[in-house]
């Protein structure tokens, strides 16, 4: 996963589908491996690879230069959402879940939009609203695309 973030500039929203972002994009092919005692995702090569080009057909020609800050931007993004990534254990799929609460400490020294739900919030729409533009999507949802996180 580091590697498809690092060498193909692909964020964990592009990776780990469906999301927020790309609510109908199929998953990718992914297992886990044990590296120093952890587990850690690993993505079929050819899935990352078809994915990227996919993500550069629709941001046609500013896809150079979009595609260097994507991970940064849609990392603050799910941090916005309140979610995280859990790769899952070998035998269940990974899956977004809720990320817990931030205390209040955390709160005080948190980015302004992230101090409140309504900032969240609103964090969140004008962010993907701009991914959505610059890949030429529509905006918005509807009811049937709802995501269900497990908490």
């Amino acid at each position: 996963m580091t590697q498809a973030t690092k060498d193909h500039s692909l964020s964990k929203l592009d990776l780990f589908t469906p999301n927020e972002l790309h609510p109908t994009l199929p998953p990718l092919t992914t297992g886990l491996y044990t590296v120093m005692g952890s587990p850690s995702t690993m993505i079929l090569e050819g899935d990352v690879l078809t994915r990227k080009a996919y993500i550069m057909s629709l941001l046609g020609d500013a896809a150079e230069t979009h595609m260097r800050r994507r991970p940064a931007a849609h990392d603050r993004i799910i941090a916005h959402l309140g979610l995280h990534y859990c790769c899952g254990n070998g035998m269940l799929p990974g899956r977004w879940r809720k990320a817990p609460p931030l205390n209040e400490v955390a709160l005080e020294k948190a980015a302004k939009s992230m101090r409140t739900e309504e900032g969240r919030r609103e964090y969140v729409r004008k962010g993907l609203e701009k991914e959505w533009l610059a890949l030429g999507m529509r905006m918005g949802r509807s009811r049937d695309d709802a995501l269900e996180i497990e908490e």
